[in-house]
Parts: structure tokens; sequence; C-alpha cells
């Protein structure tokens, strides 16, 4: 009878379980996403390849907008290969880990001792008895087996338990969303590098094409000069004129290695080990977007921005941790149990087996501690209020940072258009400066400031083609659009794909 009371008590314990969870209040404030009202337009004006493209919204691999196959490559092989993203891919991994732990924390638990023994018991007669039995001594041995399980639960009855899980659940997401800003960070240096490396093919062509066109009038001045038609002068000007294109030309082969190099680190590959393949005129043209996904309004960065859902995620596990701490207050039980299976006199004939369950309870009642739960309290509302100014600062950097890249696209156009025209009368100014010294009706001097305002007009424009570009790219990290991402290891948890 004793042996079914006890595992009755056993059974009641496990059915007490799911009773007393289902009592719990929860204490603390519930976490909720931050209000907030960005405004319904952005300042400055958006440009129509980023606003009003025949785009779907929701389209994130917007680098592909460019047309570039290579420029596809580089940042697909980023994705892959980089090691500062497989590092935020761990930190996402570890939050999954922890956050398990911690809801295990809560659960009940179960263990099983086991132990085994043999004794050997050996009895010296007196010397009466070995007299009259004729033995002196006797031998014994027996066998011991135990078999144990206990059982422990501290049930949450004021939900810390519960808080502790949101707190755990929300570093998960904000370490998620940590990683797809890293993904967005990696794709616009990969993007803005590999920009840089056009623009300095670009420039590398032009100066190789001013410098052609630089030894075309040193000829004609050589000859002017030999006969007689043209001063000594004219000609060191000229001789000047191509050394110093000349020295122009030679540090851009060092900086297109330089930024090869700094791809191939991008893409997680040792410096040296990127080859880049040029276009039928021995450099690819500067990647230009006519037409992209749109960057929505000021309201679609609140739930695009990776960095703002960081910062949200943050705050709403701070402000779990509040119910955390104020569940400190409260008395907790826990719910200790065993049960115990024995059996001894192995061996010997005479067994001996033994059942023993018991089931307890105990309450801890916080009565004085000095001051330091409530301690505790007031710096867990600091943190959650600290998260809430970090979320309004990102917000307001973020807002900051895509009117900075939309302002920037407009100089930058603007001043490109105005540089086209430039180009254009400086071709006329210099062609009609050579036509004039052919005749004897200009100076050598006339002919040089001219191929000179040309040049510079010219690497002007390369310099604002290049900034049109790396302002698009800014625009569209400054919108938040993050490349979509695999899920992370094994476990259930995805990164966020809102």
């Amino acid at each position: 009878m004793s042996r079914r009371r006890s595992l009755a008590a056993m059974l009641a314990a496990g059915l007490l379980a799911p009773a007393l969870a289902g009592c719990i209040t929860v204490v603390g404030p519930d976490p909720v996403a931050p209000q907030a009202d960005p405004g319904a337009a952005y300042d400055a004006a958006v440009p129509a390849p980023v606003g009003a493209a025949p785009e779907p919204a929701d389209r994130r691999d917007w680098w592909t907008a460019f047309r570039d196959p290579v420029l596809d490559r580089l940042v697909t092989e980023s994705l892959a290969g980089n090691p500062g993203l497989q590092e935020a891919a761990s930190r996402v991994r570890e939050a999954q880990a922890l956050s398990r732990g911690v809801t295990a924390e809560g659960r009940p638990t179960l263990d099983l001792d086991a132990d085994a023994g043999i004794d050997r018991t050996q009895r010296i007669g007196n010397s009466a008895s070995s007299r009259t039995t004729g033995s002196s001594s006797s031998n014994e041995t027996s066998g011991a087996l135990g078999l144990g399980l206990g059982f422990g639960w501290v049930p949450d009855l004021f939900g810390g338990q519960q808080r502790a899980e949101e707190a755990a659940q929300a570093e998960v997401e904000r370490q998620a969303w940590l990683r797809r800003d890293t993904a967005l960070a990696l794709v616009a240096e990969t993007t803005r590098t590999y920009v840089s490396y056009r623009g300095t093919q670009a420039l590398q062509a032009l100066a190789a094409e001013s410098l052609d066109l630089q030894v075309q009038t040193l000829t004609l001045v050589e000859g002017r000069t030999e006969a007689g038609l043209a001063p000594q002068l004219d000609l060191s000007r000229a001789q000047a004129a191509v050394a110093s294109l000349q020295a122009a030309l030679a540090p851009t082969e060092a900086e297109l290695q330089r930024l090869r190099n700094a791809l191939a680190v991008l893409a997680g590959r040792l410096p040296g080990s990127l080859d880049l393949p040029d276009g039928e005129t021995g450099y690819a043209a500067i990647p230009v977007l006519n037409a992209g996904p749109p960057i929505g309004l000021p309201v679609d960065l609140l739930r695009r921005r990776p960095d703002l859902r960081a910062a949200e995620a943050a705050l709403i596990a701070t402000t779990a941790e509040i119910g955390v701490a104020e569940a400190e207050f409260y008395p907790s039980l826990s719910l200790p149990g065993s049960l115990s299976l024995n059996v001894s006199g192995l061996g010997t004939g005479s067994v001996v087996q033994t059942i023993v369950a018991a089931l307890g309870a105990a309450l801890n009642l916080p009565l004085y501690d000095g001051g330091l739960r409530q301690a505790n309290l007031d710096a867990a509302q600091e943190r959650a209020l600290q998260a809430l100014l970090a979320y309004r600062t990102a917000l307001l950097a973020a807002l900051q940072q895509v009117e900075a890249a939309l302002l920037a696209y407009q100089g930058a156009s603007a001043r490109l258009a105005a540089l086209e025209d430039e180009v254009a009368a400086s071709e006329t100014a210099f062609n009609q400066a050579e036509t004039l010294y052919r005749q004897g009706l200009a100076s050598f001097l006339d002919v040089l400031d001219a191929q000179r305002e040309l040049t510079t007009s010219r690497r002007d424009r390369v310099v604002a083609a290049t900034n049109v570009a790396q302002a698009t790219m800014d625009i569209y990290e400054a919108a938040g659009l993050a490349p979509d991402l695999p899920p992370v290891g094994t476990t259930a948890e995805t990164v966020p794909q809102g």
C-alpha cells in the first residue's frame, strides 16, 4: 500500500506542474515595439532611378540593376566568403543556444542515479568455539544495487522566467538583424570599391589617351621648331607636358592593384588572388543605374533597416529584463522529489527490496536584502530607457543618412551634366587652338592651355560619373535594402526577412 501511495505522489507532482503554470501572474511591462513618426516624405527629392522605377518594391538585390555581371559575381562571393559575415552568423547561433538554455531553466529536471556494491564479511571465532567446531573463521559475501530518480521544478509563479525567455529571444532577433546589417554594409562596400576600381581604370585610360594626344602635339612642335616656325620654348613646354602626363599615369596601376586586393579581402580571399575582366576598350565602363528597385518612404525604414530593427530588439530585451528584476521581489516555490529502489542481500538468499518516494515543497519569501533587488530593478529600468534613446538616435541617424545620400546624388548628377557640356566645349576649343597654331595664328601656349583644360574636364567627368554611381549605392544602403540571407545553423530560428 505504501508503495502505491509513493508512486501516486510522484504522479501528482507531474500533474501539478501544468496546473501551476496556468496560474502564472506575469510582472513587469510587456515588451512592445517603439512608436515613431519619421514623416511622410523625404526632405530631398528622390531621383527617378531609385524612386519611380518599374521594379518590385520588395526586391533586395538592388546591385543587379546595374546590369554588371562582374559586380554580381563579386557580391555573391563576398556574401559567401566574408569572415565578418560568418562571424555574425556564429553570433546568431550563440544567441539561439543561450535562448534554449534560458528556456530549459524553467522546465522540470529529472536525474537518474545508480550505485552498486559488494560486501565481504569475515568472522573469526574464539578459542572455545574453535575447539568445539573445529573451525576458526567464516566468510560471507553479499551484493547491493540502488536506482534513484531525482525530480526538481521551480514554478514560474510571477512570470520572471517568461520575461527571461522573452529577453533571450529578443537577443536572438537582435543578432539576426545585426547579421543582416553586416551583410548590407558588406554589399555596399563591395559595390563602392568596385565602382572605384572602374573609375580608376577610366582615369588610367583617359591619362593614356591624353598622353597620346600630347605626344602628337609634341611631334607637331618638333616639326615646327626644326623648320624655324616655332621657338625652342614651345618645344620645352611640349616636352614638360608629356612628362607631366607620364607622371600622372604611373600611380594608377598601383591604385588598381590596391582596389583589387580590397575586393579580394572582402570576399574572404587572399590579396592578389582576384582577377577582374576588362571590356573591349581595355577597361569596363563605370556602372550606371537606369532603373532599380524603389527605396520607399521614410516609414519603410522602420521595418526594413537592419540597424533600426536591431535597436528595436534591444529595447524589447531590456524591457523584458525589467520583469525579470521585478519578479525577484516575489516569493518563489521549489518542488523537489525523489524515487529510489534499493536491493540488498544479493547472493545471500535473503534479498531485501526497498522503494522510497519523497515529494516536498519549499517556499522562499524575500524579506530584506539591503536594497539589492530595488537597485537591480532601477538599473534594469535605466537600461530600457537607454535602449529607447538609442533607438531614437538610430532613427534620426538613418533619416539623416538617407537625406545626405539623396543630396549627394543630386549634386553629383548636376555636376556630371554640367561637365558633359564642359567637355564638349573644351574639345571644340582644343581643336580650334590646334588649327590656329598650325596656321601660325595662335601661340603654343594657347594650345597647351586648351589641351590642359580638356584633360582636366575629362578627368572631372570621370570622377563625377564615379560619384554618381557611388551615391546611388549609398542611397540603397541608407534605405536599408539588405540582401536576403539563408538561415543559420540547423535550428528552427531564421534570419528575419521582413
